[in-house]
């Protein structure tokens, strides 16, 4: 064990009840993308009207929730429903203790600064660094640098913790646009960043995917490790974790390590026991890693 190894501190997160993932859309998306089909929305908490969402967030607030990741199905053109939510998200600011992570979306610049106002605590942007892949998985003709100007938006208007997702491997497994997305984020000194990697979950059109190969998600890991020196770069939930891909989780947790990532969502047992033989000090949160 080194010294740098016993300095070391590693966040491990394990959201659940008292983070939970709430979908202000209900189940209901118009872009059936190719790797979710909106199976993903009806995991989360279905709400269908602000009062609902207030009433919502003020019973978390009451049993002594840590906060909630606020998410949604998009129109037809990729805009999440946030315009209809932004008085409540204030609301719920001002009469709760929760933090709250936004998951935005496609955004204008004048929804960004709205939604800033708000005090919500974590805007969390998808980012896609290739043309193809937006076209191809979200059926958008969308540019690349729309995202840049989402991020630099926020970065404008001062939203308090600005964290941008990456999915490795979400152009059917291959890698088509993450270094750019990567390039695109260095627009910006972001709070973290959080990588994802592609599941080829069944009834989506990327069912019979393979996920990226190991060594493609951990180059991508590397290059943002080399962009952003010191900025906390998290393992998100969102990844192959089934037991049909028990040794590929493993070894992408451990090399995620290896290569610079700070926190992991939900660990594998083995993972966690690597940490402690190499010394890492590690801290346990309940809430989702955007929130660091």
């Amino acid at each position: 064990m080194n010294q740098k190894q016993a300095q070391s501190v590693f966040k491990i997160f394990n959201p659940g009840k008292d983070f939970p993932a709430i979908s202000i859309s209900g189940t209901q998306c118009k872009l059936d993308c190719a790797h979710c089909g909106g199976k993903y929305l009806k995991q989360m908490l279905a709400i269908d009207s602000p009062d609902s969402l207030l009433a919502l967030c003020e019973d978390l607030d009451a049993r002594g929730a840590d906060g909630a990741l606020i998410s949604s199905g998009c129109d037809f053109d990729g805009h999440t429903m946030l315009d209809e939510y932004i008085d409540t998200l204030a609301m719920v600011k001002s009469r709760t203790n929760l933090i709250l992570n936004v998951h935005t979306g496609l955004i204008t610049s004048e929804l960004a600064n709205q939604l800033a106002k708000t005090n919500v605590d974590i805007a969390s942007v998808d980012v896609v660094g290739d043309f193809e892949t937006i076209k191809n998985v979200y059926g958008l003709h969308h540019r690349p640098i729309e995202y840049k100007n989402i991020l630099q938006a926020f970065d404008r208007c001062g939203m308090k913790s600005i964290v941008p997702h990456v999915c490795i491997g979400l152009n059917f497994g291959q890698i088509t646009g993450e270094f750019s997305a990567i390039d695109l984020i260095s627009s910006i000194v972001p709070t973290a960043i959080v990588f994802i990697i592609l599941i080829p979950t069944k009834g989506t059109k990327m069912a019979e995917c393979s996920p990226p190969t190991i060594d493609n998600v951990l180059s991508v890991i590397k290059y943002a490790r080399s962009k952003f020196a010191n900025t906390p770069l998290q393992l998100g939930c969102m990844r192959p974790r089934s037991h049909v891909f028990r040794a590929y989780r493993r070894e992408i947790e451990i090399g995620a390590i290896k290569a610079g990532i700070n926190g992991i969502v939900l660990p594998a047992k083995t993972t966690e026991e690597y940490l402690h033989e190499n010394g890492y000090s590690i801290q346990k949160y309940k809430t989702c890693c955007a929130v660091c």
